[in-house]
């Protein structure tokens, strides 16, 4: 269905791109089938992943590689047991440990490429030199060598005295930090064309998207009907609750009575409080996280470690 809108959509839009001589660059959430589309379009700049999405998979495909992983060392563990080793016991995961670390790294890194594009005063990261950051970067800070690091993402960068924190790969042999790199480069993963330096975010769309699904439910596929409910998504969106209805009543019947009206106005503004009160919180709660890590971050680079003088009592 969204893969059919999109074609649409090219195909309405191709000919004003080709007026003015401009290019197209979109951001996407991943779906294969709409990458391959896109590729092949001519007006099509760049393919970017977004950022919720691409984090999501990220963290799932570390789930399977942990069970993977987790498989293949308890198969070492057992080699003269009778029994094959069980892929539900993740006791044993290698790198589970390392999810939180691994999440903040990756976000860190993309958000901060975003930043720098975005800044007319700063170099932008290529793709190549953001993978190289996130991986191999995430690998040597890990062992305590921030040579790779960005300072927006790394504060050991700015505060070398600071003690890593654990879990790192500062003991692990290099047979080990080679295969964490590799399995940072599975995960990490992108379809062919798709990039990551971008600011932009599908999020913006995920509201309409999922008033669209009240009508036109992805279980659903009865043509007939299709454009008269995709007509009231849109109308829903754009109008109003109360226009809305009215619509599709005076196409069948007379008009809404007064009353009717009335409650339907309540209702839409019942709704309309609602959905400001939810971007009021979420304003909220992304202000107190600016602030609390602004705050965290200037307080460990006015920390003066060489006048720290620690006393240790026997």
């Amino acid at each position: 269905m969204e893969h059919a809108i999109l074609i649409e959509l090219l195909e309405q839009v191709t000919p004003l791109l080709e007026e003015f001589d401009m290019m197209l660059d979109v951001t996407v959430d991943g779906d294969l089938d709409t990458n391959k589309t896109l590729s092949n379009v001519p007006l099509v700049h760049q393919i970017y992943a977004d950022l919720k999405h691409i984090t999501r998979n990220i963290r799932k495909n570390l789930g399977e590689y942990i069970i993977v992983i987790t498989a293949f060392l308890n198969h070492k563990r057992e080699t003269n047991k009778t029994h094959s080793p069980s892929l539900a016991n993740k006791k044993y995961a290698m790198w589970q440990k390392f999810e939180q670390q691994i999440m903040r790294h990756y976000r860190g890194c993309m958000i901060t490429a975003g930043i720098r594009k975005d800044d007319p005063n700063v170099e932008t990261p290529s793709e190549a030199e953001l993978r190289k950051v996130q991986m191999q970067g995430l690998v040597q800070h890990l062992t305590n060598d921030h040579s790779l690091c960005w300072p927006e993402v790394c504060w050991y960068k700015i505060n070398p005295d600071l003690v890593l924190q654990e879990p790192h790969l500062i003991n692990a042999t290099d047979a080990e930090r080679k295969s964490f790199e590799n399995m940072l480069g599975t995960i990490f993963r992108l379809p062919q064309g798709q990039g990551i330096v971008t600011t932009t975010r599908t999020s913006h769309n995920e509201a309409f998207n999922r008033r669209k699904l009240v009508f036109l439910d992805k279980k659903v596929d009865y043509w007939k009907t299709y454009m008269a409910r995709h007509a009231c998504a849109v109308m829903l969106q754009n109008l109003g609750l109360v226009k809305m209805m009215n619509a599709v009543r005076a196409c069948a019947t007379e008009g809404f009575s007064e009353v009717d009206l009335r409650n339907l106005q309540k209702i839409a503004n019942e709704l309309r409080a609602k959905q400001l009160h939810n971007r009021l919180k979420l304003q909220e709660r992304n202000e107190t996280l600016h602030t609390k890590y602004a705050n965290a971050q200037s307080e460990l680079s006015g920390v003066d470690f060489s006048s720290v003088c620690i006393h240790i009592f026997t």
